[in-house]
């Protein structure tokens, strides 16, 4: 009888180390992970303000390019913090169950990591939505630049030439009609119009 309570008294000893020793190896590979996670977000932090800053070189074009290179990067990251928060159920007490102060640092560590990525995600989405926009404009300006460039190279020729004399009602009606088009299109340009080269 004495040797089975013994035997039965390892056993459960056994299995309550066995029980801590998975805890703290689950509990290291959690901890290196929000570590590695809060490593990537300042990283992350330097790349987004390098995105954003004015002082940057990248043309509106790169600045989306980038912006969705970074987006990727952060979606992937986005689902190793909720595989980290799903394992931060597993381990720790449930939140209605007494938490001893060490886990809720981690958990508070977590918690913050969880603020920080997802506003930094908010924000790029919003700043990619600008530069998008940037883009668009910059297109359309050019397509203009490139429909009015050669219009203003010949008006800049027959100015040189000058008005021809009028022979009949037709061609005087037709040069008034011509006159009419420039200065509406003189109005809605600046005499300091300059074509890009």
């Amino acid at each position: 009888g004495d040797i089975d309570e013994r035997i039965s008294v390892l056993s459960k000893t056994d299995e309550k180390l066995d029980f801590i020793d998975d805890f703290n190896k689950r509990l290291a590979i959690f901890n290196a992970s929000v570590n590695e996670l809060e490593g990537w977000l300042t990283e992350a932090r330097k790349r987004v303000d390098n995105i954003l800053s004015p002082d940057s070189s990248f043309s509106p074009e790169d600045r989306v390019t980038k912006t969705m290179e970074f987006q990727e990067d952060l979606r992937k990251k986005i689902e190793f913090l909720a595989a980290q928060e799903n394992t931060k159920e597993d381990i720790f007490p449930k939140p209605d169950e007494k938490i001893p102060s060490d886990a809720k640092k981690y958990i508070a560590h977590l918690d913050g990591l969880h603020k920080t990525i997802y506003a930094m995600d908010e924000e790029v989405k919003n700043e990619c939505a600008k530069f998008s926009e940037d883009v668009k404009f910059w297109a359309e300006f050019h397509t203009g630049i490139k429909e009015f460039g050669p219009w203003i190279k010949s008006a800049e020729t027959r100015k040189c030439k000058g008005l021809r004399k009028p022979s009949t009602l037709v061609e005087a009606c037709e040069l008034l009609g011509d006159s009419k088009v420039k200065k509406s299109i003189h109005i809605l340009c600046p005499y300091n119009f300059v074509l890009p080269e």
